[in-house]
């Protein structure tokens, strides 16, 4: 293999590592919350928030969402039994 091909062998493989690793980064927020938990907003300002400030704020847009009906898919308003802030990501969470 000339010096060229080599090269540009490790070009390529270099690409698909960072490609894959960017990729596996990007899924994480996604694997963050179980199969009961649904985030339905975010907000960079929930994560200044006390907990406590948090919950609130998030149970108010809830309840604000789900009677106008802008809570989006993914799961059913009327079987969520708590709403949360998660505070370190800057999500609403609904669980069912």
């Amino acid at each position: 293999m000339s010096t060229t091909s080599h090269q540009s062998m490790k070009n390529k493989l270099a690409l698909i590592f960072f490609s894959s690793t960017l990729a596996v980064s990007a899924a994480i927020p996604a694997l963050a919350y179980a199969a009961h938990e649904h985030p339905f907003h975010h907000n960079e300002r929930i994560k200044s928030m006390t907990q406590i400030e948090g919950n609130g704020y998030c149970r108010n847009l809830f309840q604000q969402l789900k009677a106008t009906g802008d809570l989006g898919g993914g799961f059913d308003p009327n079987r969520v039994n708590h709403v949360w802030a998660h505070i370190q990501n800057g999500d609403c969470i609904a669980n069912t």
